[in-house]
């Protein structure tokens, strides 16, 4: 069961466990006064790392962002790798906008620091998406993660940012 639910690489969970957890966090959010936010993420300058130095280098630093990832969350929120070099963050019951833009700091500043993969020193970078959730409910789960999508592809255009959907789309 574990294989269908979690990436062979990394071992997080994959895409069919994360629209669980999206669907659950929905939930909590129409029952409780804070919304939740996915965080959309794809690795700046992965490519050439895998394309250069193999796939055995870029498969350990995909488990070594995937480690960093989850130390940096509350135990209450989830990652999950979705395919590729593209993870989601699924951050429960968050308090405002400023909390999440704080938070997605931290992590394009974790992604910058400087990864040791079998002896090599490689650096990357992020572009996150972000997609915060009304608490009050009737958001459907597809039109979340496509927003969080779209707002990540916006955030790869300017590169190593993040970018919160429902500022930058009425912007």
């Amino acid at each position: 069961m574990q294989q269908a639910t979690h990436d062979a690489l990394t071992g997080l969970p994959n895409r069919r466990l994360l629209e669980e957890q999206l669907q659950s966090a929905l939930a909590l959010a129409e029952c409780s006064e804070h919304a939740s936010a996915l965080f959309f993420l794809d690795l700046d300058g992965f490519k050439p790392i895998n394309d250069t130095y193999g796939h055995q280098v870029g498969d350990e630093l995909l488990i070594q962002v995937s480690k960093r990832l989850q130390a940096s969350l509350r135990g209450s929120d989830s990652v999950f790798r979705i395919g590729g070099d593209e993870f989601v963050i699924l951050i429960y019951q968050i308090e405002s906008t400023e909390a999440v833009k704080r938070l997605s700091d931290k992590i394009l500043m974790i992604m910058q620091q400087p990864f040791c993969v079998h002896g090599l020193v490689v650096r990357i970078g992020g572009s996150i998406g972000i997609r915060v959730s009304n608490t009050h409910g009737g958001e459907s789960l597809e039109k979340i993660l496509s927003e969080a999508d779209t707002a990540m592809y916006w955030a790869k255009k300017k590169g190593n940012c993040a970018i919160i959907y429902e500022e930058y789309a009425v912007s």
